[in-house]
């Protein structure tokens, strides 16, 4: 499977990384990456889920991409550009979805993602028809 991976569920395994509290949803973000790892899905990053990692988490894109090969998780990176952007303005009208959330669901569209994968289910609700919303729990198997 594709996934684009929201922040918060990197940002989860950075957390516990750090030192953070163990709490039910480290557990399962750390399950959901090694089933990631056993199963082979391709995790999709976008510049933008790195820039909200950065922010947040202190991670820069090199620490992150460090991160999935010491998982050795398989990832790809999508970049958005002036026409995703503009696209994503369109689901934010028609759907609802607060940008930049609009923009994390155009870009997991354009890498032909298989679902987008976020602890913030609630931000993506209206878009499930577009693509389906999973939490990391949902893809433990």
């Amino acid at each position: 499977m594709r996934l684009y991976v929201d922040s918060n569920v990197i940002l989860s395994y950075i957390k516990q990384e750090l030192g953070g509290l163990i709490k039910a949803q480290v557990v399962r973000t750390k399950d959901f990456l090694i089933n990631c790892q056993k199963e082979r899905h391709i995790i999709i990053i976008s510049n933008l889920t790195l820039k909200e990692i950065k922010k947040i988490g202190y991670y820069s894109q090199e620490e992150v991409e460090e991160l999935l090969k010491q998982c050795d998780i398989i990832f790809e990176m999508i970049e958005s550009n002036k026409e995703r952007v503009r696209k994503a303005k369109g689901i934010e009208r028609e759907m609802g979805v607060h940008y930049p959330d609009s923009l994390h669901i155009q870009l997991a569209l354009d890498s032909k993602a298989d679902a987008i994968v976020t602890w913030n289910l609630k931000d993506f609700e209206s878009a499930e028809g577009l693509i389906p919303i999973r939490s990391p729990a949902d893809l433990i198997m």
